[in-house]
């Protein structure tokens, strides 16, 4: 080719460049409905079931120092078994999905509180790496922690942004 015609390489690399945000973001948002075939609890997922679902938050309380996670995700795993979907693997298994999806909702949220008009270099990334995905859907507390921490450093660059009402607008002292 000449000097100002594109190689085929080039336009590839042009074509699979600009595809990649497109699938990034399909990757991510499309997280499938745990199916039956996607078989039992992995060992850490049934440590997590077994200790929220101890018969007492009295023994929860006495086990803590067993268990590396904070007490929020268990009592979200409890609650979410004690409402009764959470009884069969596949219960515990759409726990994970929708805070799968709640994590992707709070990447939009955040977005917005930013002032993106959607979450595109956020689901890029996830999308280039779905172990994220997995991580988050997984019956263990990564996807609850993951999902109040979006919110969190939202709720944080917005305070920041614009303290409002209720904040506090303290002067410094004068010398």
């Amino acid at each position: 080719p000449g000097y100002g015609t594109p190689s085929a390489a080039t336009c590839a690399a042009r074509t699979i460049g600009a595809s990649v945000p497109c699938r990034s973001v399909h990757t991510a948002t499309s997280d499938p409905l745990p199916a039956p075939s996607t078989g039992a609890l992995w060992r850490d997922e049934v440590n997590s079931v077994a200790f929220a679902t101890m018969p007492s938050l009295g023994e929860i309380g006495r086990s803590l120092q067993l268990d590396s996670f904070p007490l929020l995700s268990t009592l979200a795993l409890r609650g979410w078994a004690l409402l009764g979907p959470g009884h069969t693997d596949a219960g515990f298994r759409l726990f994970g999905f929708l805070i799968g999806t709640g994590f992707v909702g709070a990447l939009w949220a955040a977005s917005r509180i930013l002032g993106a008009p959607w979450p595109l270099f956020s689901l890029t990334l996830v999308g280039l790496a779905p172990w994220v995905i997995r991580t988050v859907d997984s019956v263990r507390p990564y996807g609850l922690g993951i999902l109040l921490l979006v919110l969190t450093l939202a709720a944080l660059w917005r305070a920041v942004r614009s303290p409002g009402r209720g904040r506090s607008r303290r002067r410094p002292p004068r010398s």
